[in-house]
């Protein structure tokens, strides 16, 4: 033993360390509202009856968002509201506590959603001008929240105030709110049963077009960590004045032929990387693992695809949510995109090598997670490749063969053509494939026709707004669109021997991977394709197939217009993508009007040779079924 005997004293926690681990918590108000919402459920999990059994059931657990708008005088405003409330001892033992794994459960001796009690509080401090909750229990108002600095205490006006309900709910600003509270409720706080909480944060930071509120909104139905308790509680919305409404979490309809759901037991031990590693002992049991499948895919972008993902459970709730590209290797995308699931495997909580990371985002990397994603992963790729077998097998691939060629040939026309070089300059902003385009500016033209560059500052556009920038900065332009037949052509990336799409999924088709490098797929198997191929007075080889293929080319290049758009030009509107689309479409047609080549391949029945990457000629064969 050391002759030092050190004398404890309690840790000084810095501003700046706050604010490192905050930022975690930035710039996603979806997530800030989870982690409310979490903080509200843990309240009412915490009330027990005198039998020391929770006193709110799923369904009594009323919770209520309310998000304004600014006005003349109030900022725009986020709020929270539940139906228990805090006293000053739980503000000093728990709230105030930063980091403390027992905060949440406040000497309750169980789990709950909260962890160590700082998302809802880094929520508050990060991404608010000023934030507070107002708190009233056994008939005492408390107000503590975060200053423009960043600082946290109690407003002294109203520390531990004795008031009245009446007065209370003024100071709240919830007054005339409380004729949407349910009965139950009104009555408990009437009888002085209950108390609550309004938790405020004033003036949002990031508050663009994708954190308005509706949006947030969208984006909480779905969010990991707050779309089970959705499922299971009485949550409730409220937009300005508007009447509220409830949040209800979305049903996903799985995929016919394969409605599991896909059940398997996380192995004792796994090998992974050489070692054995451990997933299930005598004090923590085996996990399961539980695959669902979709009708209908989950796009890439947008809402649903934060849905398309394996959450990991914990024993109060989802500790970790992966989306299928961060599980590993995986061989089918296109498969992957109807699959959902969750895992549950305890011992990754356990306190001697806790997995869990603090923003409940992610688990913690070590061999324990490595090992248990990697299989999740293979049990994945399983069930895909039995739906690709299956997709397979119901697609007619020889068909496609021809057409196959057909492509082909449009992708040698885009290239070639003259009006590509003049789109290049106009709207996406270069000479040259590979070239850099101009600077951001306001909204207007989007470059010089002759040079490329940007507009001139101050220009003004066909919306009526400010033009685009000097044109200083260069960026990468646009890959060609290397466009490809699914089902059919081969996977240039070598993750399959082609891309079998469903007709669920869009008529134009790209995985994460394909992306960067500017592949795209025509999907042969939607519903309007399969319609034309497979009618007896067209088929695969008609020119209303030509055609549909023609324009799913002009699709691409409309999707690449509007996504260089959105890089270029801040506030990006309606007016100015309807423009970009006048343009591209009057050059396209205008070019295939004037081409001979073009005419035959869209208006000849007949092609003579194989229309891939030379000029097909017109055949004065006649019509018949066999070339139909």
């Amino acid at each position: 033993m050391s002759k030092f005997q050190i004398a404890e004293q309690p840790n000084i926690i810095d501003d700046n360390l706050l604010s490192i681990i905050g930022n975690e918590f930035k710039f996603d108000h979806a997530k800030g509202f989870a982690e409310w919402i979490k903080n509200s459920v843990d309240a009412y999990n915490r009330e027990l009856t005198d039998e020391h059994t929770r006193k709110y059931a799923d369904d009594d657990q009323y919770i209520y968002l309310r998000l304004r708008k600014k006005t003349d005088i109030s900022p725009v405003t986020f709020e929270c509201i539940d139906f228990v409330g805090m006293t000053h001892e739980d503000i000093d033992k728990a709230f105030k506590r930063w980091g403390d794994p027992n905060a949440a459960s406040r000497g309750k001796g169980k789990k709950f959603l909260g962890g160590h009690g700082n998302g809802g509080k880094f929520y508050m401090r990060q991404m608010f001008h000023e934030s507070r909750f107002i708190t009233y229990r056994d008939g005492k108002l408390n107000v503590f929240g975060f200053n423009l600095h960043k600082k946290y205490g109690f407003d002294p006006a109203y520390e531990n105030k004795r008031k009245g309900l009446k007065r209370a709910f003024e100071l709240a600003n919830i007054t005339e709110l409380t004729r949407h509270f349910p009965a139950v409720v009104r009555r408990r706080l009437e009888a002085s049963e209950c108390g609550f909480t309004v938790v405020v944060g004033e003036a949002p930071h990031k508050i663009q077009r994708k954190n308005a509120p509706r949006s947030i909104i969208q984006r909480l139905c779905v969010h990991p960590q707050a779309r089970r308790l959705i499922r299971d509680k009485p949550i409730y919305v409220i937009l300005d004045d508007q009447p509220p409404f409830k949040l209800d979490a979305q049903q996903i309809t799985p995929r016919p032929g394969f409605e599991g759901p896909f059940e398997f037991e996380v192995p004792r031990i796994i090998v992974h990387g050489g070692a054995e590693v451990e997933l299930a002992n005598d004090q923590y049991p085996l996990g399961t693992l539980t695959l669902h499948t979709s009708a209908e895919p989950f796009n890439r972008y947008g809402d649903r695809a934060s849905l398309n993902c394996i959450d990991i459970l914990g024993e109060i709730g989802v500790i970790g949510s992966y989306r299928m590209n961060e599980l590993g290797h995986i061989r089918n995308f296109s498969e992957t995109e109807f699959i959902h699931g969750q895992c549950s495997c305890p011992i990754l909580e356990d306190p001697n090598d806790d997995c869990v990371r603090n923003d409940r985002e992610k688990l913690i990397e070590n061999e324990k997670t490595q090992a248990l994603l990697a299989w999740i992963c293979q049990k994945v790729n399983d069930l895909a490749d039995k739906m690709s077998a299956k997709s397979a097998d119901e697609s007619r691939i020889q068909e496609l063969k021809q057409s196959s060629a057909f492509n082909e040939f449009l992708n040698s026309w885009m290239r070639k053509s003259k009006f590509w070089e003049k789109l290049r300059g106009e709207i996406f902003g270069g000479p040259g494939v590979g070239e850099g385009f101009g600077g951001t500016g306001g909204g207007g033209e989007a470059g010089s026709e002759k040079t490329g560059k940007g507009g001139s500052k101050g220009s003004t556009g066909p919306d009526g707004e400010a033009g685009g920038g000097a044109g200083d900065e260069k960026r990468p332009g646009p890959k060609f669109p290397d466009v490809r037949l699914s089902n059919c052509d081969p996977d240039p990336l070598g993750y399959g021997r082609t891309v079998n799409c469903e007709p669920g999924h869009p008529p134009v088709y790209q995985r994460d991977v394909d992306v960067e490098q500017g592949i795209f797929w025509i999907n042969t198997q939607s519903p309007f394709a399969k319609k034309i191929r497979e009618s007896t007075d067209y088929g695969p080889n008609s020119t209303r197939w030509r055609e549909y293929m023609f324009q799913r080319h002009i699709d691409i290049l409309i999707k690449q217009a509007v996504y260089e758009a959105e890089k270029r030009e801040a506030g990006l509107t309606a007016a100015r993508v309807d423009y970009v689309l006048d343009r591209i479409l009057r050059q396209v047609y205008e070019a295939a009007a004037g081409d001979p080549s073009l005419e035959s391949f869209l208006f000849h029945e007949k092609l003579n040779g194989q229309p891939g990457g030379t000029t097909p000629e017109p055949s004065n064969e006649p019509r018949t079924a066999e070339t139909q």
